[in-house]
């Protein structure tokens, strides 16, 4: 009688850390999912970004081009010089600084995917095989949704860095 007792209440402890961890894992599916779906959309609005980035820098080269020439014509050398250099060190700056918040966004969102995806088998692994069953599906597909995106987000940085600034020195 005794022994059955605590077979009966050992279960029903196993059973409920079961449910209790197939919330957890519930919850951080959930969170997961909310991370790559803003990933996935700060994705959309840079690659936008660097859409529009190419085109104002191949339109401003001919533009600052004429610019230089004119201003050639007028302007002490010294003068003309400084003139150009000072404007293509700003937009060269701010390109880096760009491209350094995207990496360390990049890094920063891949470090917190590769942890809840952790924390998530983690858990799963734990749960008995009925429960496990039931959401592997859906961690698969997270997995499957969180590599593509982290392949496009360093396929993007890869073609980032491999853009080099139109640095131009029109003086020579």
């Amino acid at each position: 009688m005794f022994h059955a007792y605590f077979m009966i209440h050992g279960n029903y402890a196993q059973e409920v850390r079961a449910v209790r961890n197939v919330a957890s894992v519930e919850n951080l599916m959930r969170k997961l999912q909310v991370l790559l779906d803003q990933w996935t959309q700060n994705s959309e609005i840079n690659t936008t970004n660097m859409e529009h980035d190419k085109a104002p820098m191949e339109s401003h080269g001919a533009t600052m081009q004429e610019q230089v020439e004119v201003e050639n014509n007028r302007a002490q050398p010294d003068t003309k010089m400084k003139w150009h250099f000072g404007e293509r060190m700003t937009h060269t700056e701010s390109y880096w600084e760009g491209l350094k918040e995207q990496f360390e966004k990049g890094y920063e969102n891949t470090g917190r995917t590769i942890s809840m995806v952790r924390d998530i088998e983690g858990v799963l692994t734990q749960l008995p095989a009925s429960h496990r069953d039931k959401l592997q599906a859906r961690f698969s597909g997270l997995c499957v949704e969180a590599e593509a995106i982290m392949d496009n987000v360093m396929d993007r940085m890869k073609i980032k860095c491999g853009k080099t600034p139109q640095f131009k020195c029109l003086l020579l």
